[in-house]
């Protein structure tokens, strides 16, 4: 396949992506009487509250190390 075809082909997945979800999207906008400044809004938060997250705590990553490590030892037996 050419590279000509595969841009044309992703144009096209996409432009029916936009399609379909901008449709979905107005659907939930008018179920739940939201409007675009709301999606706004809601991004700021969810950005503010994801610059506040350090990561999890200590005890938590510990038991991720420990987690990762007997996966790992699993699959060399």
């Amino acid at each position: 396949m050419s590279l000509g075809n595969s841009l044309w082909n992703h144009y096209c997945v996409a432009r029916n992506a936009i399609h379909v979800l901008t449709v979905d999207l107005d659907t939930l906008k008018s179920q739940f009487q939201i409007t675009d400044t709301d999606f706004e809004t809601f991004h700021q938060e969810e950005h503010c509250y994801l610059g506040k997250f350090k990561g999890f705590p200590a005890q938590d990553q510990a038991l991720i190390r420990y987690v990762h490590t007997l996966n790992e030892l699993a699959e060399k037996k």
